[in-house]
């Protein structure tokens, strides 16, 4: 059973790898706009707040240079962008907060799944929804099925060719997870 365990270890690490890869090619820049726009947005506000502040305090100064109208027009645009930027400020904070995505633990996700996806490889009827336009996915689903039973025959019979059995059925399985990797590749795409 450990050379099975090994091959579904591989597999997952690698899964839990290519999918920190892909995580760190594109996500990962969307990540570090939003942790800058959360660093920056107080600072921006804290600014507006201070024109606005100036504006009312030297605003006969100002009237010299530039038209009432256009001073309070100024400081009014001044004001609503302050508080929109006060609405996105709490909204990026609990965005960040409430995904792990964000903090980067794409791998670590998918190695604490892995219970539910050993589960997966081992339910045919996954197979059978995931394989469901493939034609050859019966065939696969006879064929492993038939080196389960023979491993499990073999456990009562000859232990050297159970162990042979199960190299034979955890390297299906290994081949089986890249097949997944490749979906996954080509779900990326999209």
């Amino acid at each position: 059973m450990k050379i099975l365990k090994d091959h579904i270890d591989d597999g997952i690490k690698k899964i839990a790898d290519y999918v920190q890869g892909i995580y760190d090619e594109y996500a990962s820049k969307i990540v570090d706009v939003i942790k800058y726009l959360i660093n920056t947005i107080p600072k921006i506000r804290k600014n507006l707040r201070h024109a606005i502040e100036m504006l009312n305090v030297k605003k006969k100064e100002f009237l010299s240079l530039i038209p009432n109208v256009t001073c309070n027009y100024i400081k009014t645009k001044l004001e609503e962008l302050d508080n929109t930027l006060g609405k996105w400020e709490p909204f990026l904070n609990d965005l960040k907060a409430v995904s792990p995505i964000l903090d980067n633990h794409l791998d670590d996700i998918v190695k604490n799944m892995k219970p539910l996806i050993v589960q997966m490889i081992f339910e045919p009827s996954h197979y059978d929804d995931m394989f469901i336009l493939n034609t050859q996915a019966h065939a696969r689903l006879d064929q492993m099925a038939q080196q389960f039973e023979v491993v499990c025959n073999g456990l009562n019979e000859n232990e050297g060719q159970a162990i042979q059995t199960m190299d034979q059925s955890a390297s299906l399985i290994r081949s089986n997870l890249i097949q997944v990797k490749e979906q996954l590749e080509k779900l990326a795409v999209y």
